[in-house]
């Protein structure tokens, strides 16, 4: 090979022969013309360039199944790469609907009791009001059902003062023994109800 130097420095060019543009040289041509040039001529160089050959034929099938293997290697890796993710992924997804789910059913919750509070007091609502309006027709009832034994009260003392045999005293004294049996009664069950 010869350098053109007719050329400035920062254009350099490398003159090539033919018979390496053709394909005619290869590793093994080289070897095989660097041993010939070498040994001059002996019938030891073959014997030597087919041993180069096998051992460049085995070091070339050893990186070729290195290269096999460190393709295999990160084929493996990539697809462990992206099994993770897609796991990652697949988890990020259940997390996040659980989450959904979790709000979704806190607010069906939270509506259903405020559902159902409202209908308790409409419940309540007309339970009062049916009972104001029991109660006031009873309030009604019993006043008159006490003005009319304060009547026939009246009315009954008025008739038992029309007897003979009839005593204030007698009678003041058996209504004050009942009053009193009465308020010892009442105290017995409010001792009771302390107890």
């Amino acid at each position: 090979m010869k350098r053109d130097r007719s050329k400035p420095r920062k254009d350099k060019h490398l003159l090539v022969d033919e018979d390496v543009v053709d394909g005619q040289i290869s590793p093994d041509n080289l070897l095989k013309d660097y041993l010939d040039s070498q040994a001059g001529g002996s019938n030891e160089v073959p014997d030597f360039s087919k041993a180069a050959r096998m051992v460049n034929g085995g070091l070339l099938m050893i990186n070729r199944a290195l290269d096999t293997s460190k393709q295999e290697a990160r084929m493996a890796r990539f697809k462990a790469e992206v099994a993770d993710k897609e796991i990652a992924r697949l988890k990020d997804e259940l997390e996040s609907s659980r989450r959904r789910e979790r709000e979704s059913f806190e607010k069906e919750v939270n509506h259903a009791y405020r559902r159902g509070k409202r209908e308790i007091v409409e419940v309540m609502k007309s339970r009062r009001d049916k009972f104001s309006q029991k109660f006031g027709e009873l309030k009604g009832r019993y006043k008159a059902l006490t003005d009319y034994r304060k009547c026939r009260g009246t009315v009954g003392d008025l008739y038992l003062t029309q007897h003979p045999d009839y005593s204030f005293i007698n009678e003041y004294a058996k209504q004050t023994g009942n009053m009193a049996e009465k308020n010892k009664d009442l105290k017995f069950s409010e001792v009771e109800e302390e107890i």
